[in-house]
């Protein structure tokens, strides 16, 4: 499973918070945390997809 169930309610808090968000240091902040989180799930599924080939 390339997304756990804990990583989605992770990636829902993050952007709601990132909309409700109006401070632009905090707002970076979140897209940042959201950026790291989503280039970690995108590691997972392309090392799920490489041992598929394999």
């Amino acid at each position: 499973m390339a997304v756990t169930p804990e990583d989605r309610e992770q990636m829902n808090l993050l952007c709601q918070r990132i909309q409700d968000e109006i401070d632009p240091a905090k707002f970076g902040g979140l897209v940042n945390q959201l950026d790291q989180l989503l280039t970690t799930q995108e590691e997972r599924l392309n090392a799920l997809r490489k041992q598929e080939r394999s």
